[in-house]
């Protein structure tokens, strides 16, 4: 049996971690309409937020070395493209993780399915760089 898995990374620049928080959690208000302004800068209608991480770093350094100590980084074209990344001004890592394959604990086969047919969008928000989608498999 194979677990399919797909990681797609963003970097952002905020002023605080609250205005990152803000800016990926979810509105439940209205209830037709449940989305998150990150969600739908991406062009996903939704995704698990259990499966999404975000962190907001004081400095490049601190930012440098999460990417490097990731367990994501365990993919070699994700560690290669983050490797020859610039970072600039940006102070955050934006990661939604999809997962296919027998059971998974949603009781399905699939978390996040949309981001297996995620096809990137112009973002021009002056804040959000989509870094890429990499795929892995893992058989168990």
């Amino acid at each position: 049996m194979t677990k399919e898995f797909v990681t797609g990374i963003w970097l952002a620049r905020f002023d605080n971690k609250d205005e990152l928080r803000e800016y990926v959690s979810f509105d439940y208000e209205n209830e037709d309409d449940v989305t998150s302004r990150f969600a739908t800068d991406i062009g996903l209608s939704y995704f698990d937020q259990d499966f999404m991480e975000s962190v907001f770093f004081d400095s490049p350094s601190a930012m440098h070395d999460y990417i490097g100590r990731k367990d994501f980084v365990n993919n070699k074209e994700l560690s290669s493209k983050f490797a020859s990344i610039e970072i600039g001004d940006q102070n955050s890592v934006i990661s939604i993780l999809g997962i296919k394959g027998d059971g998974l604990v949603r009781g399905g086969g699939l978390v996040n399915e949309e981001l297996f047919h995620y096809k990137p969008i112009p973002i021009d928000n002056g804040y959000l760089t989509f870094v890429g989608l990499f795929r892995s498999q893992q058989s168990t």
